[in-house]
């Protein structure tokens, strides 16, 4: 069975990446499911350059930029062979380790909890965020990448809260 890489976008919470096993995605409730290959090259592009940028996000949160809000990571998480990248909020490095609170209700992995907050492995990080004064999103770099793959109003929405790098 061919895997699929899938994408929750929560109205309320940000935007979720997971890669399960299965050909059928569950859907998460009050969220749409899309599915994006695992070998997607624009998908692992972004989260490539999302890591190789992470410098850039750290700087940005130890020394916000005036008005700059909401900064979060996106980290993958494993069960049982199945992955699911999730949007961590109130992101820090504390003695050496990061920190993050997972800010999504995860679909396949069940080892994680909405709200908990957890030491983050730098190499799980799979892309970086935060809002500016404007309300514009920098970094989303994944969310960039899967707008090819949503209907054209959730496309257009997220092209117009995305800043221009």
């Amino acid at each position: 069975m061919k895997r699929f890489f899938g994408v929750l976008i929560c109205l309320a919470c940000g935007i979720a990446y997971l890669s399960g096993g299965h050909a059928t995605l569950a859907i998460a409730q009050s969220s749409n499911v899309t599915g994006v290959s695992e070998d997607d090259q624009e998908m692992n592009s972004a989260m490539a350059s999302a890591r190789k940028t992470m410098a850039q996000f750290w700087k940005a949160l130890e020394n916000p930029p005036a008005g700059a809000t909401d900064f979060a990571i996106k980290v993958a998480f494993s069960e049982n062979g199945e992955v699911e990248h999730i949007w961590c909020n109130n992101p820090e490095r504390r003695n050496g380790k990061i920190l993050a609170t997972v800010n999504n209700t995860p679909v396949t992995v069940s080892h994680v909890k909405d709200g908990q907050r957890l030491e983050i492995d730098p190499q799980d990080i799979s892309d970086w965020m935060y809002v500016r004064a404007d309300k514009k999103i920098v970094g989303g770099r994944t969310i960039r990448a899967l707008l090819k793959h949503l209907p054209k109003d959730q496309a257009d929405y997220y092209r117009s809260i995305l800043a221009t790098e």
